[in-house]
């Protein structure tokens, strides 16, 4: 399962689809460089792209990207150990 959101009352417009699809075309969404993006890659680059969108717009993000793949609804949230480049839209 994949959220834009980790709250069930967010009635806001999201941008994680956007960067979702978006990855998908990006080279540099690919971290492993297999030639191939995969969900996880995607996510990353998308959970990425919406926490630079908040900061360029100098907004509190409204928008936690989800995912969950073990069925627990739980969900995992991107995670760094190291500062990303800069997503160009």
């Amino acid at each position: 399962m994949l959220t834009a959101t980790d709250a069930a009352a967010q009635q806001f417009e999201t941008v994680f689809p956007e960067f979702f699809i978006k990855a998908f075309e990006m080279a540099r969404a690919d971290l492993d460089r297999s030639k191939r993006v995969s969900i996880w890659e995607a996510f990353t680059y998308a959970s990425d792209g919406v926490r630079q969108w908040f900061e360029q717009k100098g907004q509190l993000p409204t928008e936690r990207p989800l995912l969950d793949d073990t069925g627990a609804a739980s969900g995992a949230k991107r995670r760094t150990r190291e500062p990303t480049a800069r997503l160009r839209a």
